[in-house]
């Protein structure tokens, strides 16, 4: 059928029509995926090239903001300016930038301090790369100094100290050193570029000792084991005693207050009662048929208080004993002696005066042992070969006769 004038279709307008439909709908849909394909293959037959640029820091690498790319065709011009992303306290040499050209041109603004990337390419052939790095400058940080107190364990701050670094490099603070006092660690932290850094440092007390030797007497105060600064009365620390002598005080000196600075022994020091005492020896002979031992004899002797112990079979007390003894019995050469006496008499080394014997001034002789007399005699029977003086032996020819020895003679005893 064909259309008549008055608009009826006519079947082969119909059929030509729906013809150029489909092709239309098949140009259309291939048009789109092979167009695209078509422009891309028309850019690669010119091919297109990327511009980069990285922004790191010059520490470590790291980046300080994401990088700028753009993708253009080979061959082409690239006129472009970029504002650098700004970060406090830092800067960007153009001297530390990698991708520079004549071309490329990093520039800094003196007044604002603002840094701008230039790119002035008539055609771009290649690739293009520019890595910005970013340099740390200087900034302040703070140093806090803690000490522990004597009461508690907290802390109080005694100092502050004020330093400067390379931003993002580590502090390099130091610990004091406070004796009394050990530091617990430092611990370093890298530096901020807005100077709020701050870094602390705690010490705490050292802990001492002080010992009390009672140096052969009993019921001495314990030892004081406590922080430096500790302080403690004298009158506090209990003395301690010891037969037969004067308690005298501690070496060092105690002070009424002592405050604890160190580790420090204090001896005691001792006065004997007395200037002679008695003493036994006694003698004990190992047994033939074990290892133990059995009583041989014993001897009775005296001597001054503080010497060391002698004894030989003719040193024997000879006479009844009594304290007039320890007061007359000085032990030392013969001598004036007075106030202005050098020589110690049974005493620790002191300052020296008339009274400090218990004894009144007089020259020392023979004399001064009770029961002597100024009348020589012969070696006693069973003396020692090197005598001392108050050396008393039985005398020779004699049931119950005595010598003593003095300065190199025997005198009746």
């Amino acid at each position: 059928m064909y259309q008549t004038q008055y608009g009826i279709q006519q079947p082969r307008t119909k059929w030509l029509r729906g013809v150029v439909l489909l092709l239309c709908f098949s140009i259309l849909f291939t048009s789109l995926p092979f167009g695209g394909i078509g422009l891309i293959a028309e850019a690669a037959d010119g091919g297109t090239v990327t511009v980069t640029v990285n922004y790191v820091y010059e520490s470590n690498h790291a980046m300080v903001a994401q990088p700028y790319t753009a993708q253009i065709a080979a061959g082409t011009e690239f006129r472009k300016t970029l504002d650098i992303p700004k970060q406090f306290n830092y800067s960007v040499p153009a001297d530390m930038a990698e991708g520079l050209t004549d071309g490329i041109v990093l520039s800094k603004d003196d007044e604002s301090g603002d840094y701008t990337l230039t790119f002035d390419l008539s055609s771009v052939e290649n690739d293009i790369t520019v890595t910005l790095y970013y340099k740390a400058g200087t900034a302040k940080y703070t140093v806090h100094h803690y000490f522990q107190n004597l009461a508690d364990d907290d802390y109080i701050e005694s100092k502050t100290v004020e330093l400067e670094g390379d931003i993002d490099a580590y502090t390099q603070a130091v610990a004091e050193n406070t004796p009394g006092y050990h530091c617990k660690g430092v611990p370093q932290t890298t530096i901020a570029a807005d100077g709020t850094t701050t870094v602390e440092i705690y010490y705490d007390r050292d802990y001492y000792t002080v010992i009390f030797d009672v140096n052969g007497g009993i019921n001495g105060p314990e030892p004081i084991y406590a922080k430096y600064g500790t302080a403690f009365a004298a009158k506090s620390i209990r003395q301690p005693t010891r037969e037969g002598y004067i308690f005298l005080g501690w070496q060092p000196v105690l002070a009424d207050t002592v405050t604890i600075e160190g580790n420090v022994t204090y001896v005691a020091q001792w006065q004997p009662e007395k200037g002679q005492a008695d003493y036994a020896i006694v003698l004990w002979g190992q047994n033939a048929d074990d290892d133990e031992y059995s009583y041989l004899s014993s001897h009775e002797a005296w001597g001054n208080v503080g010497n060391q112990i002698s004894w030989d079979a003719g040193t024997l007390i000879n006479h009844v004993h009594t304290d007039a003894c320890g007061k007359l019995i000085c032990g030392q050469e013969e001598h004036t002696h007075s106030g202005d006496c050098t020589l110690n008499c049974t005493i620790n080394e002191h300052e020296h005066s008339a009274s400090c014997c218990s004894l009144e001034e007089h020259t020392h002789s023979v004399l001064c042992y009770p029961g002597a007399s100024s009348t020589i005699s012969s070696a006693g029977i069973g003396a020692p070969d090197n005598p001392s003086n108050g050396t008393i032996a039985r005398r020779a020819l004699s049931f119950n006769g005595k010598v003593i020895y003095f300065n190199g003679t025997w005198y009746e005893y």
